[in-house]
């Protein structure tokens, strides 16, 4: 190692451990001065002199005290000779982030929370979850169902093994739109690939004053990896079970001496079987360019393009719609998928965006951003299969070039202003944001076929159907979607105790569809002014309560196209609806764990499927759901040596005011009860670079069907791992080892109407290198 290496990563230790310290418990003007005093060393790092060492911190052990034959009183202080225990060669240069292992993975900061723009999270009133990057690497997770596995307010759908993304619910609503950075994205499946974000952060609940028409469950939003203003460089090779290999790249780093200019880039190459046999094939390249203009104003630009090749089946399951119990799951073989493993599933994504934040003046501050998302797939499948009344076994399959292609488009424009009236300090914040997409279809864009089996194990070595050429016509616009929004809110701190959020959000939505020859055939345009409003307690400063009312405008949706298995209303246009949501919560810092505490209860327009007895689907809208439920989490540290992240979620979900009778008062499909899940970290008090790793996920007993006639098993999944730090050659290297359903357990994931097999146990693993 050089001189200036060497120096360098001694003063990233010695901040490292500054900051460890402060974490366990040192704060303060004395604090913050023995801090500067350690900036201000040599970089050969001379001893420290202090008295009485009596704390540890997470990177380091009390030195051991040497016997002598001449014991000193004990009330006689004592003067130790202890040097700063730096670990140069395992603290990188992004390590000062938050969510880092050394903080427990504990996020102070909730990005890009709409209008409001980041805050802290104890000064939201909203429950929000995040999962940082390093957890998600330490995790061995290349897609968002490992991460959401351990979510303790998420029930996952299917895993992405069978389909390459991922599909949950929030309580008790499917999510199916993402953000990013901040932007809805209305019509793209890849959005699960983690290797590029810096966090994933879950919102619950109404998210409709800060994104607009969304999700009623609530929003999961993906952060980018950002510019840094130290270099960086880590390299990772792994396995995502099977054959997967995989390597990722990751660097940053300043381009100039002043620091005017930053970069960041990710690459990501994976490519093998995963361990049911589907192959998957990931090209990743994005990077974001950040420039300080002056010290007022900032403008960062990202751009990206996202390969995805599936080979093999996209259907996840079995449709069941025959009388008797469910078939068990152990009844079936988890490491094949359930329906023949033919196909494929091509896509590609290229996006650019960009941001700019100015700060006018000290009080005022103008925000934008945009993006620009085009996406095309290709596509051939085998559906689920249908497991028929008569006994018999029915599987369909799908050829299309859809959407070919589809244009996401959004952005935001927000001005904020401080000022005070009579003491009483507001951040007042005006602007708008929109987001949509257009989706194009060739005059022939799918061709399908179904055939009847009389066993299982017929249909599930059923030979490929020969489909007919399709994507030969020409494209049109065949959806538009546009939801844009006028927001105004207020931001009031009404003293050190007590502040409020308020605002309003006139919501526009409108949509069409067109036939081939450009004529709308159905569609609307309606607008709504939906209000929210929360008061916020803090009688500490690590401590918030808070009470929350909020309002959504809801887009009745599209019924989609390419369902697997197909829908009979296909094409049609739903109606909008407005969600209303109360949430009552607490938050705390309590030592190095964030607890997040939230009482909340939904009521929103009834969505479900009906299952027809050729096995297709019906998507109705009628009446209401009502969800009530807790949500309890916990992240961060409760020891020096020992990591948490877990907590549960009780929901209790009902079908009122809907004209089907089989349905009123029961549970909707595919909502669990209970959810709750526990994942930690141990270092080994004997070896202080080992860690142990794993968790345990529980899901709750769901009904398949809206009448409540067929229960499907609650199931439970855990994990077991290592990590390993240390250095080889003076560079840091970690060594990552995961064992996912470590005891092969075999369950239905319930997925409204279609169950979905469990991934069996596999096997991941990883090594990065922080050059």
């Amino acid at each position: 190692m050089n001189g200036a290496t060497g120096n360098f990563l001694k003063v990233i230790g010695l901040g490292a451990v500054s900051s460890i310290a402060l974490m366990a418990g040192d704060s303060g003007p004395a604090f913050a001065q023995q801090q500067q005093e350690q900036q201000r060393q040599q970089p050969d790092l001379p001893a420290i002199h202090i008295e009485e060492p009596h704390r540890t911190t997470h990177r380091a052990r009390p030195a051991r005290r040497v016997a002598t034959s001449h014991p000193r009183p004990s009330h006689v202080r004592q003067h130790v000779e202890v040097r700063p225990v730096t670990r140069r060669d395992t603290v990188s240069s992004d390590d000062r982030h938050e969510g880092t292992a050394a903080q427990g993975y504990k996020v102070e900061t909730a990005k890009t929370t709409g209008p409001w723009g980041d805050k802290p999270i104890l000064d939201t009133p909203y429950s929000i979850n995040v999962t940082s990057a390093q957890l998600m690497e330490n995790m061995i997770t290349g897609a968002g169902d490992q991460a959401i596995k351990f979510n303790p307010v998420v029930q996952p759908y299917f895993p992405s093994i069978f389909a390459g993304y991922t599909s949950s619910t929030i309580r008790g609503f499917t999510q199916n739109l993402t953000s990013l950075d901040g932007i809805p994205i209305r019509d793209t499946w890849l959005s699960s690939d983690t290797e590029e974000m810096e966090r994933m952060e879950i919102f619950s609940g109404l998210s409709g004053f800060l994104y607009g028409a969304a999700n009623v469950g609530g929003m999961v939003n993906f952060v980018t990896k950002r510019p840094t203003a130290t270099p960086l460089f880590n390299f990772t090779v792994g396995n995502y079970g099977g054959s997967q290999y995989f390597s990722h790249l990751d660097l940053g780093g300043p381009f100039d001496r002043e620091g005017k200019f930053a970069y960041r880039f990710n690459a990501l190459y994976q490519n093998g079987d995963n361990p049911i046999g589907i192959g998957l094939r990931r090209a990743n390249f994005n990077g974001a360019v950040d420039w300080n203009v002056t010290d007022s104003l900032k403008v960062s630009i990202t751009a990206g393009h996202n390969d995805y090749l599936r080979t093999g089946t996209g259907g996840l399951g079995i449709v069941f719609n025959a009388p008797g119990p469910v078939p068990s799951a152990k009844d079936f073989d988890n490491t094949r998928p359930v329906p023949p493993n033919w196909g494929f599933n091509h896509l590609t994504q290229d996006r650019v965006g960009g941001t700019i934040q100015w700060d006018i003046d000290n009080d005022t501050t103008l925000r934008t951003a945009a993006i620009y998302l085009r996406q095309t797939r290709v596509a051939e499948s085998s559906n689920p299969i249908v497991i028929q009344p008569n006994g018999s076994y029915l599987l369909s399959g799908f050829s299309n070039v859809y959407p070919m292609p589809s244009n996401d488009t959004g952005g935001y424009l927000y001005v904020d202003r401080k000022f005070d009236t009579f003491g009483i300090r507001h951040k007042v914040t005006v602007g708008a944001n929109f987001s949509g997409y257009d989706r194009f279809l060739p005059t022939d864009y799918a061709s399908n076929i179904s055939a009847v089996f009389p066993t299982l194990a017929a249909a599930q070595n059923a030979a490929p159907f020969a489909f007919a050429p399709v994507g030969l016509g020409p494209t049109y616009l065949s959806n538009h979607f546009m939801n844009t929004n006028i927001v105004l809110g207020d931001d009031i701190t009404l003293n050190r105790y007590f502040s409020i959020l308020a605002g309003v959000n006139r919501s526009t939505l409108e949509t069409k569809n067109y036939n081939s020859t450009g004529v709308v055939t159905a569609g609307y345009d309606k607008s709504a002014v939906t209000p929210t409003a929360s008061l916020i307690f803090k009688p500490t400063s690590s401590v918030s309560l808070y009470g929350t009312y909020i309002e959504s405008l809801e887009a009745g949706g599209i019924v989609s196209l390419t369902n697997i298995p197909p829908f009979t209303n296909a094409g049609e246009i739903l109606p909008p609806t407005i969600s209303k949501q109360v949430e009552f919560g607490a938050k705390a810092n309590v030592g190095g764990t964030l607890l997040t505490l939230a009482a909340f209860q939904i009521d929103k327009a009834n969505l479900y499927n009906t299952v027809n007895p050729d096995g297709t689907l019906t998507r109705n809208q009628d009446g209401r759901q009502i969800n009530k439920g807790i949500e309890l989490t916990a992240t961060g540290k409760v020891t020096d040596d020992l990591t948490i992240r877990g907590g549960g979620t009780y929901l209790d979900a009902e079908t009122t005011k809907t004209n089907n009778a089989a349905i009123l008062g029961k549970r909707p499909q595919g909502v669990a009860s209970w959810r709750w899940s526990l994942w930690g970290e141990y270092r080994l008090p004997f070896l202080q670079t080992l860690y142990l790793t794993g968790g345990v996920s529980y899901v709750g007993s769901s009904y398949l069907d809206g009448p409540n006639t067929i229960l499907i098993p609650a199931y439970t999944v855990g994990d077991v791992g290592l990590r390993y730090e240390t250095s080889i050659s003076g560079t840091p290297v970690i060594m990552r080892l995961n064992v996912q359903n470590v005891a092969d357990n075999h369950y239905w994931q319930n997925a409204g109407a279609t169950l979905n097999l469990g991934a069996p146990r596999t096997y991941t693993f990883s090594t990065t290198a922080k050059f």
